[in-house]
């Protein structure tokens, strides 16, 4: 039996199987251009209100930001999904980025207006409303590309692309966060955008190649309304204890880490750590190589075995991480909190996926996928109350509150579940 430790694991056929399919080779650079761009704008968006709000309101506004931004992607995803097995997944998602496209270049054009670079009085509450896109671009793309990547690929294959799918976004993190803050601070918001507009045609030119032109994941969906459509994946759910539970736990561990590490974390790191945009991107990168780091030894697995313990060991790590971090006033100990983060809530997205991938029908798997990632909606929504909270009695004592929360859930998860015996 082949281990972890074994050199050899990674380079076994039935590791890299997925990598034989042409079509799942352009899948994941449409993933790699896609997971570059989508930090960009989410770093680029709260720095940039980091910056342009008054001192005493700078938690209130990013919480503001955030629940906008979620409003719009609760509001959307759960009917995006269903439209993404309602129609073909690659047409769905060629309409999403060149609508993205054109949006961007907009906002990169209204950027170069002095007021709205800076933030000024009313430009600031115009830039807040202009970057809510970025929650509908969410709502209907991340769902999509994940259905789509297991599309493509022969069943018995399946596991491994999903992990390697998952590791091409935690390596685009390593990239994206770090080239963020080094463009905020020297080409500006205005560029930056221009260049997160060229990676959606970059996407789409990678759509473009792919040479499936497959129908709807779910042909018979056209004959009952998007409504309809949204309660036969809610339905599917009320069957599946297993998948009920992966899609609760995946919701409340990763709104929780991401409203933390994610959404607040820009006057975390401005006024506890001291650090400017770039720090901040550096912070992230840690991020990103937990990671990547997550997804190595998942592929070196193979079709691994276990998922429902290893999900449940990736959201306590999540939470652990959290309390780590709001302990540390330092920016050594607190890349290493960013690190373990990193790995649990790539392990708690790449194996929640390989869990619905295994075990959800096909024709329903864009609205489970949907629902999997109702997590970054509600962590968006819940921006302004818990910025307000944090506002009132401080992010040092928010934050231990919050990972204190997210072991207690992931316990409850753990004895009342049937995730733990899950194969």
């Amino acid at each position: 039996m082949t281990t972890v430790g074994d050199a050899s694991a990674l380079a076994s056929p039935s590791r890299l199987a997925p990598l034989r399919e042409r079509d799942f080779r352009w899948v994941l650079f449409v993933q790699l251009a896609s997971s570059i761009r989508q930090p960009m704008q989410f770093f680029a968006q709260g720095w940039f209100v980091n910056q342009a709000a008054p001192d005493d309101r700078r938690v209130v506004m990013l919480g503001l930001l955030a629940t906008l931004q979620g409003t719009a992607y609760l509001s959307w995803v759960l009917f995006g999904s269903a439209l993404s097995d309602r129609y073909p997944r690659r047409l769905t998602l060629m309409v999403t980025h060149a609508a993205g496209f054109a949006w961007l270049v907009g906002t990169s054009l209204l950027l170069r207006f002095p007021g709205a670079a800076e933030g000024e009085g009313l430009w600031l509450w115009i830039m807040m409303a202009v970057f809510i896109e970025f929650g509908v671009m969410m709502a209907q793309d991340i769902p999509s590309r994940a259905a789509f990547a297991g599309e493509v690929v022969p069943e018995d294959v399946r596991t491994s692309a999903i992990t390697m799918h998952w590791l091409v976004f935690a390596s685009a993190l390593v990239v994206g966060a770090p080239l963020t803050g080094w463009m905020i601070e020297r080409i500006g918001f205005a560029n930056l955008y221009l260049v997160a507009a060229s990676m959606h045609l970059v996407v789409l030119c990678g759509l473009r190649m792919i040479r499936a032109r497959g129908g709807a994941a779910d042909p018979e969906a056209s004959a009952d309304s998007v409504i309809d459509n949204v309660r036969a994946g809610l339905r599917y759910l009320g069957e599946d204890a297993a998948m009920r539970w992966t899609v609760v736990l995946t919701i409340l561990a990763l709104a929780m880490g991401i409203l933390t590490m994610g959404i607040l974390v820009a006057a975390w790191v401005s006024d506890v750590l001291l650090l400017d945009a770039q720090g901040w991107g550096r912070l992230a990168l840690f991020w990103g190589l937990g990671g990547v780091l997550a997804n190595l030894v998942l592929m070196m697995r193979g079709d691994y075995r276990g998922k429902g313990l290893i999900f449940l060991a990736g959201a306590g790590l999540l939470g652990l991480s959290v309390l780590g971090v709001s302990a540390s006033r330092h920016v050594v100990p607190s890349a290493v909190g960013f690190a373990f983060a990193g790995v649990g809530a790539q392990v708690v997205m790449t194996v929640g996926n390989a869990i619905a991938q295994s075990i959800v029908p096909g024709r329903l798997l864009g609205r489970v996928m949907g629902l999997l990632w109702v997590a970054q909606g509600l962590a968006q929504s819940a921006g302004l109350f818990v910025g307000l909270i944090g506002q009132a009695i401080g992010l040092t004592v928010l934050y231990p509150l919050v990972g204190l929360l997210m072991i207690a859930v992931t316990a409850v998860t753990f004895v009342r579940s049937p995730l733990r015996s899950l194969s």
